[in-house]
């Protein structure tokens, strides 16, 4: 395993939560843990238990990559904590991996064999909302992300596009799903951040910020 041009990306934004470690070209290790409200917890030892896994230390690593949103407000908060904390002073440096943007770049290779017009990027939001993004067949960004209900989003989006991410779920046949597709994982933030890396798409650690899309609601509990 070679050290050069080392990756430690970092997925938060959902139900799992995990890291991926590679290079440009390759993936080395993926650690994904699908417990809910879990993040704050395990996070942080799941970095620490990859990095000793691969016997590699925070100075080894050329860049971090975060899953920047939308997403889980509370994971999109923890990630973001820990990616600034371990590139602070852009060493290594910060990757900012759009999350919705992440799941289409994933999926663009499946477009020609199965005759698709483009991608579809769909994450559950709350309260039967999702997050929704559209791009054409290369991954390039058509729409900027909006939440809409499932009512809605049946009656405006068609249904020719390819649709991708864990809210895929809810809209297609059990016979047209990629299951594939429909999982957010830290894989996929490492592939697109390759592709960053690639050209040199950083951001400063002092200056990022996670997409959180909507506002903050705190929910209580039903007293019994």
């Amino acid at each position: 395993m070679s050290l050069e041009n080392l990756i430690l990306a970092i997925e938060s934004t959902g139900d799992n939560c995990g890291v991926a470690i590679g290079n440009t070209d390759e993936i080395f290790l993926e650690i994904s843990l699908n417990i809910k409200h879990s993040h704050d917890k395990k996070l942080a030892t799941i970095i620490k238990k990859s990095l000793e896994l691969l016997e590699i230390e925070v100075t080894n690593l050329s860049a971090v990559a975060i899953s920047s949103g939308p997403g889980s407000f509370t994971g999109l908060r923890v990630g973001s904590a820990l990616a600034k904390a371990l590139t602070y002073n852009d060493q290594p440096k910060l990757i900012s991996v759009p999350t919705l943007a992440s799941l289409a770049y994933n999926a663009k290779e499946y477009i020609n064999s199965i005759k698709k017009k483009g991608i579809i990027s769909i994450i559950p939001s709350n309260r039967d909302n999702y997050f929704i993004q559209m791009f054409d067949e290369n991954s390039t960004t058509l729409t900027s992300p909006e939440i809409v209900s499932k009512e809605d989003f049946k009656k405006k989006y068609n249904l020719d596009y390819l649709l991708c991410g864990p809210g895929a779920i809810d809209f297609l046949e059990e016979t047209d799903l990629l299951y594939e597709l429909t999982i957010l994982t830290p894989k996929n933030i490492l592939k697109f951040a390759q592709n960053e890396y690639v050209n040199e798409r950083f951001v400063k650690s002092e200056e990022f910020s996670p997409r959180y899309y909507q506002e903050f609601k705190p929910t209580q509990k039903k007293s019994k």
